[in-house]
């Protein structure tokens, strides 16, 4: 996993070795406040596939819809996903990308996992963030350990097209890397604790 400071550096996820990319920064406060009292529905999904300059309307009319007023903090918002978005397609080499929003107050998606799909933005900007973990099947169980809110996280799928360079050679036979430490995520446990996630999700359109 890399933890970079600039949008641009995601792009570290095409590197061999590299399963994850987190870029480390902070929402300003009057955005984080405002997101956090929005009118969201939970259990409420909204997906579209778009152009990557275009997500961000897209997302003021989900919430919109909610019942919540334009605000700066929602002109905010639909300005970072653009650019989340514009950055993702970029890396990729697409026109379109999928946007899906998701509001969820129950533990979706509990089990550690790899997506099937090349690579995957996800970015929570309310609620506790993705959780991760390396899974390597020669050391064991490793640490858990949690995207900050509002920080974007890039991951490889399972359709990336090469395999991870972390492998380590089986016992005995040195050339068989078929052991590998890969990244897995999971959300995190939500379900009877009054808390609401709002997140979004990017994936190439294919």
């Amino acid at each position: 996993m890399e933890i970079v400071d600039c949008c641009t550096d995601l792009s570290l996820i095409t590197r061999n070795g590299i399963e994850g990319v987190i870029w480390r920064r902070s929402i300003p406060k009057f955005v984080y406040d405002s997101i956090t009292s929005l009118s969201i529905i939970p259990m409420t999904e909204y997906r579209v596939e778009s152009k990557p300059g275009d997500v961000g309307q897209h997302i003021i009319e989900f919430l919109e819809a909610s019942g919540n007023k334009s605000s700066l903090a929602l002109e905010w918002l639909a300005e970072d996903v653009n650019g989340l978005a514009t950055e993702f397609a970029s890396i990729l080499s697409v026109e379109n990308i999928r946007l899906r929003v998701e509001v969820v107050n129950d533990d979706a998606c509990r089990k550690f996992h790899r997506d099937a799909v090349k690579a995957r933005l996800i970015c929570t900007y309310r609620g506790p963030g993705t959780e991760y973990k390396i899974n390597d099947p020669n050391n064991g169980p490793e640490q858990t350990d949690t995207v900050p809110t509002g920080c974007p996280i890039l991951l490889k799928g399972k359709s990336w097209p090469s395999h991870p360079s972390t492998g380590y050679p089986r016992q005995n036979d040195p050339w068989q890397l078929d052991r590998r430490a890969t990244l897995l995520h999971r959300s995190p446990a939500i379900e009877n604790k009054g808390t609401v996630r709002l997140i979004i999700v990017i994936d190439a359109a294919i």
